[in-house]
């Protein structure tokens, strides 16, 4: 296993052990590095030692997409002590990964908490076929809420569009009939 040596080293080496791809373990690899810059800047012989599945993937289903979250520890050797670090791993869909990192105590826990971040609730809006699920009936239901009249059925349907648009034209937003950030905001979602 070839091992990654300095804050900018060029090659870095891949685990078998760890569930993300090449990529995402290089970037890991350099999140690492940075914080780990943060703690001892002057120590410039680094080589990662290894990465291990912590806990096993789960695997979620939210109203029409799904993610997949673990987490791994992973171990630097910082001139010649070692140094070790969790990684949460979040993959939404097929929209990416997403990852924090937190280094580890002797007792394994966290010295700094990790910032986790949550996956966005999926763009809804006017398609063929037909958008469906209960992330579209929680929409629905915020907006028969909110006084707009439509069908709470779990199909983003024409009437849903419409009953989108006349809520977003209400509240002063983009007309658009798509259920994003600011829409759901709006809803109180």
């Amino acid at each position: 296993m070839g091992g990654l040596s300095g804050a900018h080293a060029a090659s870095p080496g891949f685990f078998d052990q760890s569930l993300a791809s090449q990529l995402v373990q290089s970037m890991t690899q350099r999140r690492i590095l940075q914080n780990d810059d943060a703690t001892d800047a002057a120590c410039k012989s680094r080589t990662f030692t290894e990465a291990m599945v912590v806990q096993q993937p789960v695997v979620q289903n939210h109203g029409g997409y799904s993610s997949k979250s673990w987490q791994e520890d992973w171990t630097l050797s910082r001139c010649g002590s070692d140094v070790f670090y969790r990684v949460f791993y979040s993959e939404v869909g097929a929209g990416g990964i997403t990852f924090s990192v937190a280094q580890l105590d002797s007792a394994g826990m966290a010295v700094v908490q990790p910032t986790i971040v949550q996956p966005e609730a999926p763009l809804l809006r006017l398609t063929k076929p037909y958008m469906r699920g209960d992330d579209v009936k929680t929409v629905q239901a915020a907006l028969r809420k909110a006084g707009v009249s439509v069908s709470v059925d779990g199909v983003f349907g024409p009437g849903t569009h419409k009953a989108v648009m006349a809520f977003q034209k209400e509240k002063g937003l983009q007309t658009d009939g798509e259920v994003g950030k600011t829409t759901r905001d709006a809803l109180g979602l």
